[in-house]
C-alpha cells in the first residue's frame, strides 16, 4: 500500500516535538493508566503508536510490546522502561499475534484514504482493539489530523470484521468541554 509519505515522513522525523503529551504526563486530567489496565485486564496487548511509552506501566511487562514508526520514540521508549518491548515499526509491517492491539491518540493520524488499508492490515493478527480518540471531526483542521466521528470508526471496524462492544466517555481537560472516547471492538 502506498500510505501519504508527507504524513509517514512527518512522523517518522519527529523528534518527540509532537510525540510527547506536552508540558503534562496526563494532558487528559487524569491518570489513563488504570483505565486501561481494566479494560485490557491481564491479556497481551500491542500498542500501536507507543511514542515514548508513557502508557506502558498499565501493563505488566511481558503482556506488553509497543511499537512505533519514530525510531527517536522507540530509543526514548527504552531508555525510560527497559524492561518492555519496544521496537521500530513501519506502516507495511504486520502485527504479530495478539489478543488485543492498542491505538491510544494515534488513528487519528491516519488520512481517510489510508484509514481503511491500514485498519486492514495491522488488525488481522488480534482479536480485540482498543481505540481512544478525541472524536469528531469538528476537531480536523492541522494537516496531520483526522478526527472521526464514532460511527465512522464503527463502520470502518465492521468492514476489518469487528463489532463495537464498549464505550467509555472520560473527560480530557486539556481541551475545555471535551472527552476522550475509548472504544473496544471484538472480532465477530
Amino acid at each position: 500500500m502506498n500510505y501519504n509519505k508527507k504524513i509517514i515522513n512527518f512522523w517518522k522525523n519527529d523528534n518527540l516535538k509532537n510525540i510527547t503529551a506536552g508540558k503534562t504526563e496526563f494532558p487528559e486530567g487524569w491518570d489513563v493508566k488504570t483505565l486501561i489496565s481494566e479494560l485490557i485486564n491481564n491479556d497481551d496487548v500491542i500498542e500501536v503508536g507507543c511514542g515514548y511509552g508513557r502508557l506502558v506501566e498499565s501493563f505488566m511487562p511481558e503482556q506488553y510490546s509497543g511499537v512505533d514508526i519514530n525510531s527517536h520514540a522507540i530509543q526514548e521508549a527504552k531508555r525510560i522502561n527497559p524492561k518492555y518491548n519496544f521496537s521500530n515499526f513501519n506502516v507495511d509491517d504486520e502485527l504479530n499475534d495478539s489478543t488485543w492491539s492498542m491505538f491510544y491518540t494515534v488513528l487519528l493520524h491516519v488520512s481517510d484514504d489510508d484509514i481503511l488499508p491500514y485498519l486492514k492490515s495491522v488488525t488481522k493478527n488480534t482479536k480485540k482493539v482498543l481505540v481512544a480518540e478525541i472524536l469528531g471531526e469538528k476537531w480536523r483542521g492541522w494537516e496531520f489530523a483526522f478526527n472521526r466521528e464514532e460511527k465512522t470508526y464503527e463502520e470502518l471496524f465492521n468492514e476489518c470484521g469487528f463489532k463495537k462492544t464498549q464505550k467509555i466517555d472520560k473527560e480530557y481537560v486539556h481541551y475545555k468541554n471535551t472527552n476522550i472516547t475509548f472504544m473496544v471492538f471484538e472480532k465477530i
